[in-house]
């Protein structure tokens, strides 16, 4: 298993690639650990099975739309003057 492997699927928990986070995976980490993988890959994994890799990296509509309400907010409140 490569570093970049376990890199470019760190955050999706898909550590083989197959589209669907499992008991697959959880093969590939096993054989990783602690070469390439961890205990937060492992966690990681916990919280994503059954998931698709997509659906796990994505972040959540909201969060973007309350991000960007508040950069408009900060945008548009004047500043005031120091006495």
């Amino acid at each position: 298993m490569s570093g970049y492997l376990v890199e470019t699927a760190r955050e999706s928990a898909d550590y083989d690639r197959s589209g669907v986070v499992g008991g697959e995976d959880l093969a590939v980490w096993r054989s990783a650990f602690g070469a390439f993988a961890d205990g937060n890959d492992f966690l990681t994994w916990q919280r994503r099975v059954g998931q698709s890799a997509a659906a796990a990296v994505i972040p959540e509509p909201a969060s973007l739309a309350l991000s960007l309400v508040g950069a408009v907010f900060l945008a548009t409140v004047p500043k005031r003057k120091r006495l």
